[in-house]
């Protein structure tokens, strides 16, 4: 059985996070933050209870994943934690994100300091995860700005495909952090996230083409 990207207990029971402060906010609220301007319309807030049925749903929550993942690994946004037991939140600066798959980092949000690369559970002393506010801020700002420029082109008079091309390439974050699975996979998920989307079904053949055209967004 797969193991789960997150522990739903944990994601259910928000009244229950730490409250960021001092500039500093919790890795999960930061997490929703994300998702939404990732994927826009998209994004539900209910990913976290569906992804293990939802192919699209695991994607986005995936892409957020390595998107906030990417930019602590490249300093982008700094990192602060606060250990059990304490109220206090610190800069923390060793490279807990240097780490496959990113997903570790978001199962309950936090880590042991004493075992970085282990799954984080609330057993034994451990760290919650905190990101700097303002850096958060501004690659959010960014992010939204790359997307207005993309949806802003005007698309209607191209192919049907070309159109959910596009689409899937914005709701996915084909940027430089994305990561691009094996090929039969890509068609697989492309099929998945047309049905999601259009209510119909896609040949494999017209999810190779529109597969192809993925390729065009991806970083060489």
């Amino acid at each position: 059985m797969t193991e789960p990207l997150l522990d739903r207990d944990f994601w259910l029971e928000r009244s229950e996070w730490p409250i960021g402060n001092g500039g500093w906010t919790f890795l999960g609220d930061a997490f929703d933050d994300v998702g939404r301007a990732l994927a826009g319309d998209d994004w539900s807030g209910s990913e976290v209870t569906t992804y293990r049925s939802n192919v699209p749903a695991r994607a986005l929550l995936e892409k957020t994943m390595e998107w906030i993942a990417g930019r602590c690994r490249d300093g982008d946004i700094r990192t602060a934690i606060q250990r059990s037991g304490e109220v206090e939140i610190s800069d923390y600066s060793p490279p807990i994100w240097n780490i496959r798959p990113a997903a570790r980092r978001f199962y309950r949000c936090g880590f042991h300091p004493g075992s970085p690369l282990s799954r984080f559970d609330a057993e034994s002393r451990f760290a919650y995860i905190f990101l700097n506010q303002e850096d958060l801020s501004n690659e959010i700002a960014g992010l939204l700005h790359a997307s207005a420029v993309v949806t802003a082109v005007d698309l209607s008079t191209y192919s049907d495909h070309l159109q959910f091309a596009v689409g899937l390439a914005k709701r996915w974050n084909f940027n430089r952090d994305y990561k691009p699975p094996k090929r039969v996979s890509l068609t697989s998920d492309i099929q998945d996230a047309w049905t999601a989307t259009r209510q119909s079904t896609l040949s494999p053949e017209a999810a190779e083409r529109i597969g192809f055209i993925l390729k065009g967004f991806q970083p060489h």
